[in-house]
């Protein structure tokens, strides 16, 4: 079994399993420190659609872990009535569009947790 994710592609193939397996059940992701998702406009965001998936950063989910999502259009889009989705210690950079699209109903819930967001050098 993986421990963690160094990996967009492994990342997002895992996420979509989960949520067609079961779309409540959810799983916890946790991504490697040090890890930098470098997104080319080429690669696809991660969508999320289930509920209680939790993406961290490192084995407590710190942002001192340095998991970082750079580039790409967009990062992550959330839809449909998705709730418990947490973010714990990721930063997003520079991403083309926006980092994080949330248009799900009106139950659904995202959480962020020790995050940060930097635009054009300007961290958030």
């Amino acid at each position: 079994p993986r421990n963690c994710y160094s990996s967009w592609e492994d990342l997002k193939r895992d996420i979509q399993s989960a949520e067609e397996a079961d779309p409540t059940a959810g799983g916890v992701f946790e991504v490697c420190p040090g890890t930098i998702f470098n997104l080319a406009l080429f690669l696809a965001p991660i969508a999320i659609n289930g509920n209680n998936i939790v993406i961290r950063c490192g084995p407590n989910g710190s942002q001192k872990n340095d998991c970082s999502v750079v580039g790409g259009e967009n990062h992550f889009i959330l839809g449909g009535s998705g709730s418990g989705i947490r973010f714990l210690g990721m930063r997003f950079e520079s991403a083309f569009r926006t980092a994080v699209i949330a248009g799900g109903d009106v139950d659904g819930d995202v959480t962020f947790d020790d995050c940060g967001w930097e635009v054009s050098g300007f961290i958030l």
